[in-house]
């Protein structure tokens, strides 16, 4: 399902517990921060838009754990709870993909690092607050090219579109646990050099779905 879509439907689940929930619920305001622990699917692919070279389409998919921190603000009117978090978290994501475009050919990536800054706007019943979440991360890879042994081109990082839902369960009045799904979109591309073809285009993709617990603390 595509990310507007899944955000689409995420809202409108929202919107039945706006009207359905219940007045009583945990005070959502002020600071927190937190750490995560998770994994994700990840989709990096290489594609020499141009066509000027005989490989023109790498992929390499996989699993990679995730673990990180965030710090946060919330602000609340009523039972709508509303604010940003900024998160920092390292991968385990490290796949080689190798093709029969030269011999040998291999496209290696690492996703070494993923951070956000991030909007939340969901709805508060009782002791729980169910969110959606959208905004900007940055992506820090390492992730190589070769052709006979050669490194053709190289990618150190993506800008990204990431978004999704989550849910927080206040256990104590300053502690709550909490579940988070993201998706990640990204590009970008760059100029490689081969042989006689100058500046021909490569463009690299990079997408992804996180599943995260956290465990968070108010300050207030």
């Amino acid at each position: 399902m595509a990310p507007t879509k899944t955000l689409t439907l995420s809202i409108l689940s929202i919107s039945v517990l706006l009207s359905s929930g219940s007045s009583a619920f945990a005070d959502w305001a002020g600071t927190y921060a937190g750490g995560s622990i998770g994994g994700g699917l990840f989709d990096s692919e290489v594609f020499d838009e141009d066509e000027n070279i005989a490989y023109g389409f790498s992929n390499n998919d996989g699993f990679g754990g995730l673990a990180g921190f965030h710090v946060g603000h919330n602000f609340q009117n009523g039972n709508f709870v509303y604010g940003g978090v900024l998160s920092l978290s390292r991968t385990g994501f490290d796949e080689t993909f190798e093709t029969n475009f030269c011999d040998p050919s291999v496209h290696s990536t690492a996703l070494n690092s993923m951070a956000s800054l991030r909007g939340r706007a969901g709805l508060a019943n009782e002791n729980a607050l169910i969110y959606v979440t959208a905004g900007i991360a940055k992506i820090s890879t390492d992730e190589v090219f070769e052709c006979d042994g050669d490194e053709e081109f190289v990618n150190d990082g993506y800008n990204a579109f990431v978004g999704g839902i989550g849910a927080e369960y206040k256990v104590q009045d300053n502690i709550s646990v909490g579940f988070e799904y993201l998706i990640y979109e990204a590009d970008d591309e760059t100029a490689y050099e081969f042989g006689d073809t100058d500046n021909s285009v490569s463009t690299f993709d990079l997408g992804g779905h996180a599943v995260t617990l956290s465990v968070n603390y108010f300050f207030n």
